[in-house]
């Protein structure tokens, strides 16, 4: 595998994280299988969910309420050369409505497929889901 085969499986990696969360926020529900394997799985630690399989996920992405938005962030890639599976930690911060966020930290497991690299398991970790803002406080 040469140096740019490398760098451009790095960036196709960043990419595919980049784009969770636009089809996510979109709600483009149909580009699932464009982010995620047809085996795939997904959980939020500390909870009762995990689901796995394409169709499941998609239910499930379908039937919640998500955060105005997911932001991705300290990106950290691993992926020996020619490797056809690499794994991630992304930091995470998804403000609600409701002025909490959600921060945390996916952790995934990212495959080269015959479509290009997908998450075979993405596992959110999250620190705080009821954070919120308060005023500064005068030192």
């Amino acid at each position: 595998m040469t140096l740019d085969r490398h760098r451009s499986d790095l960036e196709a990696i960043q990419h595919l994280i980049v784009l969770y969360g636009h089809v996510i926020d979109d709600a483009e529900w149909d580009r699932l299988n464009e982010i995620f394997a047809p085996d795939a799985s997904f959980q939020i630690e500390g909870t009762d969910i995990a689901v796995s399989g394409l169709d499941r996920i998609d239910e499930f992405m379908r039937s919640i309420t998500h955060p105005l938005a997911h932001f991705s962030t300290n990106v950290m890639v691993d992926l020996d050369e020619g490797a056809d599976v690499a794994t991630a930690r992304v930091k995470l911060f998804a403000p609600r409505a409701n002025g909490t966020s959600a921060i945390g930290t996916y952790h995934d497991v990212i495959v080269r497929t015959r479509r290009g690299w997908r998450f075979q398991q993405r596992i959110v970790k999250v620190a705080d889901l009821h954070w919120r803002s308060a005023p500064l406080e005068p030192s």
